[in-house]
């Protein structure tokens, strides 16, 4: 692709960020020791590239709990995922890509060579708060990362709502910022999603705005009309040339932390990555036929089981004394599609924008075509797995692909799909299943830890906040109505979730009683 001829030099200066060159003539003349380091000698391109190369390579969080409260992946050594535990989780933003962030900000603003380097700096600092916020609900934002003169030690934590209204707020404005001009600079190949095109930039934060103004639907419906109707026939991410993505590296390269996670994680042969239960669910007609779900990816993610040849996904927190339904041989691992050292881990693409729209015209958010955004969510995830032609056309011709029923089989439609086509972006996942209910995700653990066998609705704050921030970190908790794992987070607001899985109770889930038992 493309962004291989860049993203190899890149990412390799990223790891030795303390050799970095003196920058441009557009700052003042270096006038101090040359042992110091200090905002006269620091390059925002690789601020700015550090701290979207390690935000990415997060998405995927396969080290962390949130890849099975998804529903994408679940590991074999995880334990007991539905035990209360403070979990540092993406709080470690704040000490890396917070603060390289903010810093590129700081450096860029005012100089008018820099105006472009700043407003997508401004765009990627709300990606980055926005994976906080979504974790934990209020946090330390507007007094968070503030340059060292006006540094707050303990820092307030806001509450959520007005996080996301000041997050969609920076975004409309850094989007007006952005300008296509030749008294500009580019961010060139610091620019790991966009190689420096400014029209793309404006793309994605619209996107971006789209995204935030449908999460806080159901929270606030006033605030995301508002924000929907400004932004909705702006230019968005329109087809897959347009996604923001990073291509990670192939084997071999010498620095392995540049291979993509899933590939590292699976590198293993005594313990693979396994294809999910809902995962399967969702895609396998025979268990889902109300829906008419033969989907082609499949095939391309999921490899059948060794025993039988069927498509079987592993599940939470499985139930003690069945393990001859939870060997190797009788569950799908990933197929090598999903598994490979060089392959995108996406930002944002197309299909969930498509998406999006599609939710927003079938609730009336605004005027459009919602049967019209479904097939173009559709047919744009499957043409990002190369899924042939003919199969596409035949998917879309099927059941699965026209929305049919009352609002509510449509949202479970329109959020199944989108679910799919975010995998591999377990954040966004997890986001999504929490503000929908969709896909219902089918859970029937052995022991029901600390949430009454429920997948946990947030992540718990981490130990280090309650020693450093702790009066702060109270009046947060005090809003939330404590800190548990089921405490729901501000825009988390939809009624009556978690759905109830319509196999709920049976144990293994059908169709899977038949498997030979060992």
């Amino acid at each position: 692709m493309k962004k291989m001829k860049f993203i190899f030099t890149t990412l390799l200066g990223i790891l030795f960020l303390t050799s970095i060159q003196a920058c441009t003539d557009h700052f003042d003349e270096l006038n101090t020791s040359p042992t110091l380091v200090g905002s006269d000698v620091v390059e925002p391109g690789m601020l700015f590239a550090q701290a979207v190369r390690d935000g990415v390579y997060q998405i995927p969080n396969y080290s962390g709990p949130v890849k099975e409260y998804s529903g994408y992946n679940v590991s074999q050594s995880s334990g007991n995922i539905f035990l209360e535990a403070p979990r540092g989780g993406s709080f470690g933003m704040y000490t890396n890509q917070i603060v390289a962030i903010s810093d590129m900000i700081r450096l860029t603003e005012g100089d008018p060579w820099f105006a472009n380097h700043n407003a997508k700096g401004r765009i990627w600092r709300v990606w980055l708060f926005q994976h906080i916020t979504d974790h934990y609900g209020d946090i330390p934002y507007f007094e968070a990362a503030l340059a060292q003169e006006d540094a707050v030690s303990h820092p307030a934590y806001d509450p959520q709502r007005d996080i996301y209204v000041d997050m969609m707020e920076q975004l409309r404005q850094a989007v007006d910022d952005l300008q296509d001009s030749p008294d500009r600079g580019s961010l060139g190949s610091s620019d790991l999603l966009y190689g420096g095109d400014v029209e793309m930039w404006r793309r994605f934060g619209n996107s971006l705005r789209l995204r935030y103004a449908l999460r806080v639907r159901f929270a606030d419906e006033q605030l995301a009309t508002e924000h929907i109707s400004d932004v909705i026939n702006e230019p968005l991410i329109e087809d897959n040339s347009q996604n923001a993505y990073i291509m990670t590296l192939p084997d071999g390269t010498v620095h392995n932390s540049n291979r993509h996670p899933m590939f590292n994680a699976n590198i293993n042969p005594l313990n693979p990555l396994t294809c999910t239960h809902t995962m399967v669910y969702s895609m396998r007609e025979v268990t889902s036929p109300d829906l008419d779900m033969d989907d082609p990816r499949l095939s391309i993610w999921c490899l059948p089981a060794q025993t039988d040849g069927e498509y079987r996904g592993n599940v939470i927190n499985r139930r003690d004394g069945y393990r001859w339904f939870h060997t190797n041989e009788n569950i799908s691992h990933l197929n090598e599609r999903l598994v490979r050292a060089d392959q995108p881990i996406n930002v944002m693409t197309h299909s969930e924008v498509a998406f999006n729209k599609a939710e927003i015209y079938m609730a009336g958010l605004a005027a459009g075509n919602a049967q019209e955004e479904y097939e173009a969510g559709l047919r744009s995830a499957l043409e990002f797995y190369e899924v042939e032609e003919g199969d596409i056309s035949d998917f879309l011709a099927s059941s699965a692909g026209t929305l049919s029923g009352d609002d509510e089989d449509q949202l479970r439609q329109i959020s199944t799909q989108r679910w799919l086509s975010l995998y591999g972006q377990t954040a966004e996942g997890y986001s999504e299943w929490r503000r929908t209910g969709y896909p219902i995700i089918y859970n029937y653990p052995s022991d029901d830890g600390n949430t009454n066998g429920q997948v946990p609705r947030r992540t718990t704050y981490p130990t280090s906040e309650y020693d450093r921030n702790n009066s702060n970190l109270q009046q947060a908790i005090d809003r939330l109505g404590g800190d548990t794992q089921m405490n729901r987070i501000w825009w988390d607001a939809r009624p009556d979730l978690p759905l109830q899985h319509p196999d709920w109770g049976l144990f293994p889930p059908p169709p899977d009683q038949d498997v030979t038992q060992e």
